[in-house]
């Protein structure tokens, strides 16, 4: 076929014989081409840990399990955990090719990522053991900001959420300090007498191993709060990085 023309003199762009030919060919080989990229993606692969990014506090909270019981099926399996301080980093991370997947507590609407939900879970108060929050079953919102509160900066889900709460019942907390990280927040909570704290149920329940605080359910269908595995729309999830994504779904049900 070497010198043939593959585009006829006349017709515009219409195809010669050869062209067609040629076509054929090039259509029959695009699959296995990509076949190919995949087998070679996953060789590359194999010997890297899965690199995971999104908030400290998720990645502590939710990580771990899912570690333990990937390392039953593959000994070697490793993870590198890439702190990316926001959600919306978390993401752009992954389209950026710096992480394989993120953990996120909200939705990220970045072209090109593709979000699944693993879990929810209701917000949590953290509050000191003599705190009268802390014998509560559970607690409505008018009984959170009638008492000082430790904040964390918006980037996190938690304090979105109850953010637009408090806009849409226009009622202003009464925050002592804002912080940017929980383990600030949950450290304040426990050793000043500087207010309660609101935070993922989950990040909650851990600081209350840790510290001196119990950790009190949030009424109301506000204080719901969701979370997503993002990969990129375009990538080839290697093997380790399905299995994850699989085992996030099975470990985690919704509320």
């Amino acid at each position: 076929m070497l010198g043939q023309p593959i585009y006829r003199k006349s017709g515009g762009k219409k195809l010669t014989d050869a062209g067609e030919r040629l076509l054929e060919a090039a259509l029959s080989i695009m699959p296995i081409a990509e076949l190919a990229d995949q087998d070679i993606e996953e060789i590359k692969n194999k010997s890297k840990y899965l690199r995971v990014g999104g908030m400290p506090s998720l990645l502590m909270d939710d990580v771990p399990n899912i570690s333990e019981r990937m390392k039953i099926d593959a000994p070697s399996f490793g993870i590198d955990f890439i702190d990316t301080e926001t959600n919306y980093g978390a993401a752009k991370a992954v389209l950026d090719n710096l992480c394989d997947l993120a953990l996120v507590s909200e939705k990220i609407d970045i072209p090109g990522i593709s979000l699944q939900k693993y879990r929810s879970a209701r917000l949590h108060v953290l509050a000191q053991y003599s705190h009268p929050l802390a014998h509560e079953k559970t607690v409505p919102l008018h009984k959170i900001v009638a008492h000082p509160m430790i904040g964390v900066q918006g980037e996190h889900g938690a304090s979105k959420l109850i953010d637009a709460e408090l806009l849409r019942m226009k009622i202003k907390a009464k925050y002592s300090v804002v912080t940017h990280k929980t383990e600030i927040q949950a450290s304040l909570v426990s050793r000043t007498s500087m207010g309660i704290a609101v935070m993922s149920a989950s990040t909650a329940k851990r600081f209350s191993t840790i510290y001196p605080v119990r950790a009190v359910p949030i009424e109301g269908d506000w204080a719901i709060e969701d979370f997503y595995v993002c990969d990129r729309i375009d990538a080839r999830l290697n093997k380790d990085a399905r299995k994850f994504v699989e085992h996030l779904k099975q470990l985690f049900s919704p509320v």
